[in-house]
């Protein structure tokens, strides 16, 4: 599956911070409307064992990629510093990072950065 030149949302997070509502969960139902135009949501998970991870995918019934961060400190280091979890960054088609909220952030605001990244505004 390629993800270039599409834009996406990365939702990092512990299975632990996964029930707070700007994780995995909370921030793929906000995206979900502009998944037509192109917007794909990823979650990572940061320091969770695969078996532990498919069983919480499956429990919440997770509809998107969740990629394994246990062990890839490449890719933490490459979002730079996480002050918290869950954070998530909205990612241009250029891969840039557009934005980063850390905690929980309301829907609105995340609909109005995901639109304007869907009108190339980032």
């Amino acid at each position: 599956m390629s993800w270039r030149s599409k834009p996406f949302v990365l939702a990092t997070t512990l299975l632990v911070a996964a029930a707070v509502p700007a994780g995995g969960q909370g921030t793929a139902s906000a995206c979900a409307p502009y998944g037509a135009q192109g917007l794909q949501v990823l979650g990572f998970a940061v320091d969770d064992p695969i078996p532990a991870l498919k069983a919480y995918a499956n429990e919440l019934g997770m509809n998107y990629p969740v990629l394994v961060g246990l062990g890839r400190n490449d890719v933490l280091d490459a979002f730079g510093p996480m002050v918290g979890l869950p954070t998530t960054f909205i990612i241009g088609r250029d891969g840039k990072i557009c934005s980063r909220h850390t905690g929980f952030t309301p829907k609105d605001r995340f609909e109005r950065q995901i639109r304007g990244l869907l009108l190339n505004l980032f």
